[in-house]
């Protein structure tokens, strides 16, 4: 078992704490996947304290490695300004990104943002 897949089960056991070590130890080792769940411990504040700054530099690692949840997450961030200033424009960027990956929510923020440039 690798230590990515040992953090998920211990997420899935609500061990946060023991998850975000595995996910710490193979983001270590390059793994994009373990970064982007890194984002989400500091997101939501599970096994470490809650850091939006943190969270957004974790998420935009992972992201610029390919992973579409982190490109749709970033774009989001930087769409609420959520710890970072508001940016449509790099919102605009990574939800292209993700879209072109499949994640349809992206879709979404895309027509928020048309909407709002256009007024």
């Amino acid at each position: 078992m690798t230590l990515f897949e040992e953090g998920i089960e211990f997420y899935q056991a609500e061990k946060y704490a023991e998850a975000y070590k595995c996910f710490e130890n193979a983001a270590e080792n390059g793994n994009a996947d373990a970064m982007y769940r890194i984002a989400l411990h500091y997101d939501l504040g599970r096994g470490v304290g809650q850091d939006n700054i943190k969270a957004v530099e974790w998420c935009e690692k992972a992201a610029e490695l390919g992973v579409g949840d982190a490109m749709f997450t970033i774009g989001q961030y930087y769409y609420d300004g959520s710890g970072v200033e508001r940016d449509l424009t790099k919102a605009r960027m990574w939800l292209e990104k993700a879209w072109a990956m499949g994640k349809s929510l992206s879709r979404y923020l895309l027509k928020k943002i048309d909407t709002e440039e256009s007024e």
